[in-house]
């Protein structure tokens, strides 16, 4: 298993794995309750209402109704042909957002929508058995990233400019976990960080250009 994602609605779960194959769960069964079969390395996520998830492989991401996944995806989304193998999905908390994240280092910013691209941020590419991961901010205004360099970086979504970045004497790409509701984010490798941004600053940051 290479992705996994929760449903908020209800006590199903997706996964992804190796084998190109996308299993749907019910955490009070014990065998999958469906199979889907894709064509390259899957990242999945639901969104934050639990109505929809994205299933990200080969360059496109696709959404599917979750009460109706059988009928295939209802839009297929391109990521301006970057065909590296997808690595995260996720989408911002208020679901008009998604991004996926590849092993060569990309991290693409979309209209989950209109299936626009919106922004494209380009760091440092992540080895075979590493995860690059990104993730919004509460409200969507920023997405924060590790790197093949284990650095931390932060963009403007809106300009797509980046604000910041953080050096690292790591190699591993962290794993960014956001706290719900609160502008603070955790980056994990060897060593665990808690990160609370200055607000003093953070309204130059949101008016940037």
């Amino acid at each position: 298993v290479v992705s996994l994602s929760m449903c908020s609605r209800n006590e199903c779960f997706i996964s992804g794995s190796i084998d190109r194959t996308v299993l749907l769960w019910d955490q009070r069964a014990e065998k999958c309750q469906s199979l889907l079969r894709v064509q390259g390395r899957p990242a999945v996520a639901y969104d934050e209402q639990g109505l929809v998830f994205a299933i990200a492989y080969n360059g496109f991401i696709r959404m599917f109704d979750a009460r109706k996944y059988e009928k295939g995806p209802f839009g297929i989304f391109s990521v301006g042909g970057d065909i590296s193998d997808a690595n995260v999905v996720k989408f911002s908390n208020d679901g008009r957002l998604v991004l996926l994240t590849t092993m060569d280092g990309h991290i693409h910013v979309l209209d989950s929508f209109r299936g626009t691209l919106l922004s494209t941020y380009n760091v440092k590419p992540v080895s075979s058995n590493a995860t690059l991961e990104a993730s919004f901010s509460p409200e969507g205004t920023f997405v924060v990233s590790g790197s093949g360099d284990g650095s931390v970086y932060a963009w403007n979504v809106r300009t797509g400019k980046e604000v910041i970045s953080w050096m690292s004497t790591e190699f591993e790409p962290p794993v960014i976990k956001w706290a719900p509701g609160c502008l603070m984010f955790a980056t994990g490798s060897s060593e665990l960080s808690f990160w609370i941004p200055d607000l003093s600053k953070l309204a130059s940051f949101i008016g940037s250009k």
